[in-house]
């Protein structure tokens, strides 16, 4: 079975019915089809095209997972929906363009598309779901939307092309591993009203070196910053009370810092292997400093309590 023509009166694309047909190659889905439900060509490893009808509304849950041949997708204005690992590892997948349309794109959606090259977020969503973009190794360009308040778990994780992000100030929360091994990554532009950082946020990002809290930052997540070399000066706001297990360990650029008035517990291994930071300012506040918290910052040669 290489090509399918659907029925011109088909409605709803049926779970599983080409699942892990092996030879299909193109397949043209009719006028009237509103939804593609999951499974539907899952595993079809050798799909390369799929049309997609104006008034399809909805494509299900892995619903083109592993269709490892296809290289482009057209989805039409008016979609609403894209489930959990709908085109999850499509392989040879290398530009997107999510209609504003969407609210909704689950969770893996694109994970492990090796070659994608640019993609968007839709402007009608407000949640970047976890891990849809995470293994997206080729992936250069992304752009997230004004409207934007959150952004998942391990939403761009090792997305190792990625060299510039832009967040926009609508964003409040970024979660765990949003950007870790984003190993080019050379600048994350932070919106001003964000209030909490992930833990490992930026881990292993080694040429990050154009970043700034926002001073509305009240938690940074343990070893947000874990990593990343190229960092030679921080800011840690004023909000921030603890200071989290390996927050800035390996930050071996990192030159200075100054613990903010409110700190009041630096973590163990907190600056673990700062090596290049040369003085420290603690106020007085700080009542506890965890095991190894300063541990291979060999050139410190000033502390300065305040």
């Amino acid at each position: 079975l290489e090509n399918v023509e659907l029925a011109a009166n088909l409605r709803r694309i049926r779970r599983g019915v080409f699942e892990s047909c092996e030879s299909l190659k193109n397949v043209t889905i009719p006028e009237g089809v509103t939804v593609i439900e999951p499974l539907a060509f899952s595993g079809c490893v050798q799909l390369r095209s799929v049309t997609f009808p104006y008034g399809i509304t909805d494509i299900g849950r892995k619903a083109f997972f592993q269709c490892e041949q296809l290289n482009e997708i057209l989805l039409p204005d008016g979609l609403l929906s894209i489930g959990d690992d709908a085109f999850r590892e499509c392989r040879s997948l290398e530009t997107l363009a999510i209609p504003d349309s969407v609210r909704q794109v689950g969770e893996e959606a694109f994970f492990r598309c090796d070659k994608l090259v640019s993609a968007n977020i839709p402007a009608s969503t407000t949640v970047v779901s976890s891990r849809i973009f995470s293994d997206c190794f080729e992936l250069k360009k992304i752009s997230i939307p004004s409207g934007v308040t959150e952004i998942g778990d391990s939403a761009f994780k090792s997305c190792r092309s990625l060299t510039r992000v832009t967040i926009p100030n609508s964003v409040t929360v970024i979660r765990n591993r949003a950007f870790e091994d984003c190993t080019k990554l050379v600048s994350l532009l932070l919106p001003f009203n964000l209030q909490s950082i992930g833990d490992d946020m930026c881990y292993g990002c080694k040429l990050l070196s154009d970043i700034t809290i926002p001073e509305t930052v009240k938690t940074i997540g343990g070893g947000a910053f874990y990593g990343c070399e190229s960092i030679n000066r921080i800011n840690i706001p004023g909000n921030i009370v603890d200071i989290e297990y390996r927050t800035f360990a390996g930050c071996s650029g990192l030159t200075d810092i100054r613990i903010p008035m409110n700190t009041r517990a630096i973590g163990q291994d907190a600056f673990l292997g700062c090596k290049s930071l040369t003085r420290i300012i603690l106020p007085d506040n700080v009542v506890e400093i965890g095991s190894g918290a300063f541990s291979h910052c060999t050139l410190i040669t000033d502390i300065v309590l305040s």
